[in-house]
C-alpha cells in the first residue's frame, strides 16, 4: 500500500490506505474467531467496558492473520433476549498500523447470531445484511456490512465454545468521511439542522422494510448522525434492521401506538408531512427499483422461497407509491 509514483515532473499523490473493513469485505464470506473470557458475555455491565481478546481471520491467500482487540457487548433489547449477545470490536492501532490498514477506523460492529437454532439465525443474519444491501444501493450514505463466519474460543481452550454467521459493520468514522463530516457526539437540533433529502431516503426507506424501530425525533434512535463539514447539517445513516417486517425475526415486537397488527405492517415514521414534500426521494426509490428486486433476486444465500417472500414485500411498497392517487392518504392519513 501506498507507494507513491514519480516521474520529472510529476509527484502523483500515493492513494489512501485501506481500511480493515476494506481488507475483510474482499471475501463473499470472512471466515474468522474470537478468542476472549466468554464469561463476560453474561454479564450485561460489560457493555460499559472494553476487554480483551484476539481476532483471527482466514487472508485472500488462506493463511491465518491474529490481531489484538478489545470486546464489548452492545444493545439493549438483543443483549437481553439473544441467546449470543451482539459485540463491538475495537482494533488495537498499532496492530492496524504494523498491518499497512489505515488506523483511524478501528472499530466495528459485530452483528451476532442471536438464537441457538442454526437454521433460524441464518435466515435472519442473511435477511438484515440484504436490508443493509438495499440501503447500500439507495443511498451512498450508508453503512457497508460484511458476512462473517465466526467461531467463538474461551481463552486457552482450542475446541470453540459458539459459532454463527454474523455480520460485521464499517466504523462510523468512515461513513462521516465519505459524507465529508464527523460523528455527531451529540444528536440535540432543530428541525433546521437535519439534511432533509437524507432525512427523506431514510425515512422511506424504513417504511419500505416496515421497520418502525428508530426515530429522528429527539433521541435519535438507531440512526448515526453525521455532522457535515462544509453544510453545518445533519445526516442520518440508519442501522439496526432486525424489528423490520423485512427481517421478521421471531423476538421483534409489534408497536401497538403505531398501530401495527403485524411485524409487516408499515407505518410511516419520518418527518415529511406531504406527498409533495416526499417526492425526490420517492422519484430516487421508482429509478431504484430494478436494482433493489435485482439485489433480492441475486442473493443466493437465502433460499429461493425466501428470495420470492422478500421480493414480493418490496413490490408491495411499489405498488404504494406507484399509486398516487392514495399516497397521501397511506402515508399521512390525508
Amino acid at each position: 500500500f501506498g507507494q507513491t509514483v514519480e516521474s520529472d515532473s510529476l509527484k502523483v499523490k500515493k492513494p489512501k490506505k485501506e481500511s480493515i473493513f476494506d481488507v475483510f469485505s474482499k471475501h463473499e464470506i470472512l471466515e474468522a474467531s474470537l478468542t476472549t473470557d466468554l464469561s463476560k458475555l453474561e454479564d450485561p455491565k460489560n457493555s460499559q467496558a472494553y476487554w480483551d481478546g484476539a481476532f483471527s481471520y482466514k487472508t485472500e491467500e488462506g493463511v491465518d492473520s491474529t490481531m489484538d482487540v478489545e470486546v464489548k457487548l452492545r444493545g439493549r433489547f438483543r443483549l437481553m433476549k439473544c441467546d449470543f449477545p451482539p459485540l463491538k470490536l475495537k482494533f488495537k492501532k498499532k496492530n492496524l498500523k504494523k498491518g499497512g490498514v489505515r488506523k483511524k477506523y478501528n472499530k466495528m460492529k459485530l452483528i451476532t447470531h442471536c438464537l441457538d437454532d442454526k437454521t433460524v439465525s441464518k435466515e435472519l443474519i442473511y435477511r438484515e445484511c440484504l436490508a443493509y444491501q438495499l440501503f447500500n444501493v439507495i443511498n451512498e450514505n450508508s453503512f457497508r456490512v460484511q458476512l462473517v463466519n465466526m467461531k467463538y474460543y474461551e481463552t486457552d481452550k482450542k475446541r470453540a465454545q459458539a459459532k454463527g454467521m454474523g455480520i460485521l459493520v464499517e466504523d462510523s468514522k468512515q461513513v462521516a468521511d465519505r459524507i465529508g463530516g464527523k460523528k455527531a457526539k451529540e444528536a440535540v437540533m432543530g428541525d433546521q439542522s437535519l439534511n432533509t433529502e437524507q432525512e427523506n431516503i431514510t425515512a422511506l426507506f424504513q417504511y419500505m422494510i416496515a421497520n418502525v424501530d428508530w426515530n429522528s425525533d429527539k433521541t435519535y434512535k438507531n440512526l448515526a448522525m453525521i455532522e457535515s463539514d462544509e453544510e453545518d447539517e445533519f445526516y442520518t445513516v440508519p442501522y439496526d434492521f432486525d424489528f423490520s417486517g423485512f427481517v421478521s425475526a421471531p423476538y421483534a415486537l409489534i408497536t401497538k401506538a403505531h398501530g401495527q397488527e403485524s411485524i409487516r405492517d408499515r407505518v410511516f415514521l419520518g418527518r415529511a408531512k406531504t406527498v409533495e414534500a416526499l417526492t425526490p426521494a420517492i422519484n430516487i426509490y421508482k429509478e431504484k427499483k430494478e436494482a433493489l428486486l435485482q439485489e433480492i433476486d441475486n442473493f443466493d444465500l437465502l433460499s429461493k422461497s425466501s428470495r420470492k417472500d422478500l421480493r414480493k414485500f418490496i413490490e408491495e411498497f411499489y405498488l404504494i407509491i406507484e399509486d398516487e392517487e392514495n399516497l397521501g392518504a397511506v402515508l399521512f392519513g390525508q
